[in-house]
């Protein structure tokens, strides 16, 4: 996608970029001009028009080994409008929403008619596929009848004003150069240990600032810098196994990113982590009960964070797992999930799933989703769901993608929080009362993927970087390999017998939209392990290459 968008962009050195005055009275004047006269002969008004123009300035590089392979730095801005023909109650809004980058890149020039004319064809495209796509959908609903779960297509919400001028885009060439040099010396500790197939870092800085104007009269400028530096190794076991490591830091400022020197460090653990996994023995797959740590526990919570969107429970193609739950236990009685995209920080670790207003220009809140395991609440955009028929803040969406209703600081709170002693205490427990012979310690996710099988559920892929065999009777720990955990979000979050005092805030990017997990350790009663998906390879023919 990258390469798609630098087509229609302009690549300069680093400026700032312009305020909002000339795109304020051009996207406002077009608004009004769209609500009057865009209308084609046989076919309705709008009767409500969104805009988002957003400033987007992109910085990335990526090293290897110590050495800078390429860096890259564009601006472009982007043009979402969205077009409604029908009414509040019914709509050419779609369910599922069209994923990707959508909107059109613009001018980034502050040019009267070139935004004018730019806004003039994003309209008109727009309004003749919202007005096709209402006839549709108002056809299917005299054919089809109005289903149980539907209610408005749009919510009623009061207009906001917040447009205070946008901060400069900090940073400039130094600071590139400084990001740089952090990327040379953190991938410079790989090359202690030239066996490895991969050994990079990436640096990744995305500063957006965003204007919403609607035809209700919201008017909401906001910003974002998000910061991502990810490290990556790789190796090859005898036996064709290929291993990984990757550590990654999300932050919304430079102030909160950890210096060189602790990346460096996290390098360095890194290195000893594959080392010791070059010599460990593999397993066949097995369930057992296990304890997993905060990294796998905010991969399941990240990946079930979806399903509460108001857009997933009357999603008629979807698993709509939570539609018609509200007031019914979803999972342990000992648990309780909140969304917060207020907080700022959980202890010292920055929140990165922060913000004020969401993309539908709807002040963000924090809600209750589920209390002692019994479901409460849904994350909603102003897609409404039967008996909530307002938005609670939480569209959201990337420069030019269609907002829908995500996550954004979830915290899973547990009743108790024993120590990591009294966890493993739990999980012997439990293997000698199922007279398992072994069970697991999971630690570190290195990735996951959300999949669905051919019965149509959703199940989770988590593949961690650290698999330890504890032996029932003894409690000694063997680290093991080439393992992956799978299973359900819900069904692992229904097997909970025991939760750590470890709450651990973990950052995670759904494309460029960022959220946090705060969660615990957790003892589940069973889990079930598969073989890594990753094809075995053959390891470099010649030796490698001496470090420098």
């Amino acid at each position: 996608m990258k390469k798609l968008l630098c087509l229609g962009l302009l690549i300069l050195p680093f400026s700032s970029f312009a305020q909002d005055s000339t795109i304020g009275v051009v996207v406002s004047s077009e608004i009004a001009k769209a609500m009057t006269h865009l209308q084609e002969p046989g076919y309705p008004l709008p009767y409500f028009i969104s805009i988002n123009v957003s400033d987007v300035d992109n910085w990335d590089s990526e090293c290897d080994m110590g050495a800078l392979n390429w860096s890259e730095h564009w601006r472009g801005r982007s043009f979402f409008p969205d077009v409604r023909v029908g009414s509040y109650a019914l709509d050419n809004h779609r369910n599922p929403v069209p994923l990707g980058v959508l909107g059109s890149w613009i001018s980034i020039d502050d040019n009267p008619f070139a935004l004018k004319h730019d806004l003039w064809l994003g309209l008109d495209e727009s309004y003749k596929s919202a007005s096709a796509g209402f006839l549709r959908k108002e056809a299917q609903r005299v054919r089809d009848g109005k289903r149980e779960y539907d209610t408005d297509d749009l919510s009623h919400e009061k207009p906001i004003i917040s447009a205070a001028s946008f901060p400069a885009v900090g940073g400039g060439t130094s600071f590139y150069r400084q990001m740089n040099r952090i990327c040379r010396s953190v991938s410079a500790v790989f090359s202690q240990k030239p066996s490895l197939i991969q050994g990079n870092v990436s640096v990744e800085r995305r500063s957006v600032l965003s204007r919403f104007y609607n035809s209700e009269g919201s008017r909401i400028h906001s910003s974002r810098d998000i910061f991502h530096i990810e490290l990556n190794i790789a190796a090859v076991s005898k036996d064709g196994m290929k291993l990984y490591s990757e550590r990654n830091f999300i932050s919304l400022s430079t102030m909160t990113l950890p210096s060189s020197d602790v990346m460096e460090a996290q390098g360095r653990k890194m290195l000893s982590e594959v080392g010791k996994l070059l010599l460990a023995p593999s397993t066949s797959p097995f369930n057992a009960p296990a304890l997993i740590d905060p990294t796998v526990t905010s991969a399941i919570v990240s990946s079930l964070g979806l399903n509460f969107s108001g857009e997933s429970a009357r999603n008629p193609s979807g698993a709509q797992i939570f539609r018609g739950k509200v007031g019914d236990i979803v999972f342990s009685k000992d648990l309780t999930l909140i969304d917060d995209p207020m907080a700022r920080f959980f202890k010292k670790t920055p929140l990165v799933g922060f913000y004020s207003y969401d993309e539908e220009g709807v002040k963000a809140q924090k809600v209750l989703l589920v209390e002692d395991g019994r479901l409460k609440n849904f994350l909603l955009s102003r897609y409404p769901v039967i008996g909530f028929p307002h938005s609670n803040g939480h569209a959201r969406g990337e420069a030019g993608a269609y907002p829908r209703a995500m996550p954004s600081n979830l915290f899973l709170e547990a009743k108790h929080g024993y120590s990591h002693a009294k966890l493993m205490k739990i999980l012997l427990k439990e293997l000698r009362k199922e007279g398992k012979p072994y069970g697991l310690w999971i630690r570190k996710v290195r990735s996951f993927v959300r999949e669905n099988s051919a019965a149509g559920e959703e199940s989770l892929r988590i593949m961690p970087e650290l698999v330890y065999l504890v032996d029932a009777k003894t409690g000694k720990l063997t680290l093991v390999r080439g393992l992956d955990l799978v299973g359900t979000p819900l069904g692992f979050l229904n097997h909970v017998l025991g939760e750590g005092n470890d709450m651990t805030a973990i950052g995670h990017r759904i494309g460029w939209v960022p959220m946090s997990v705060v969660a615990p350790s957790l003892v589940l009663s069973q889990v079930e392990l598969q073989r890594s998906k990753e094809p075995p390879v053959n390891p470099p023919i010649l030796p490698s290459p001496q470090s420098p």
